[in-house]
């Protein structure tokens, strides 16, 4: 995933956090991850994040809530913690890929009405996580976040079988 998509999807989880999601909110997360366009994905989270706080896009006085994550200290990271950044942001697209492809296989076998996916709340911390992880540089554990998208993945995997 792409840092400048990861930065903002900090801000829109920041958002869901205090004012709950829309419509729109789960599905945009899902194709974020996914994007291969970072410039188009950063603009279309912008949007989703001020139509759930619209508030904050004039604030005179942000508190920060829903601001983008600050990466710009990513490279300085240890590389032990990076690796275990990228390991979780690794399971995020991969959770993202499978929940995509049940839908696809879904709506081909009309098994739903278009019905869009509900995103885990896992992968909503999973997001925050990374951010608030990216302002220290002192080693986590992220193997319990790590094991619990794992999980995901393999109950999303199991429900898609017939």
């Amino acid at each position: 995933m792409d840092l400048k998509i990861l930065s903002a999807l900090i801000g829109l989880c920041g958002a869901v956090s205090n004012n709950g999601k829309t419509e729109n909110t789960d599905r945009l997360v899902l194709e974020a991850i996914l994007s291969k366009e970072p410039e188009d994905a950063v603009r279309r989270i912008h949007e989703e994040k001020y139509r759930i706080s619209p508030d904050c896009a004039s604030c005179p006085a942000p508190c920060g809530n829903t601001s983008d994550g600050d990466l710009s200290r990513w490279n300085e990271t240890p590389e032990s913690v990076r690796k275990q950044k990228e390991e979780v942001m690794a399971a995020l697209e991969r959770i993202a890929f499978v929940m995509k492809e049940a839908k696809a296989k879904a709506a081909a076998e009309n098994l739903c009405e278009n019905r869009e996916p509900t995103v885990p709340d896992v992968v909503y911390r999973a997001i925050s996580w990374l951010g608030y992880v990216s302002l220290s540089d002192e080693p986590l554990d992220f193997e319990p976040l790590k094991i619990e998208l794992e999980e995901e993945i393999g109950r999303e995997i199991s429900e898609e079988k017939p």
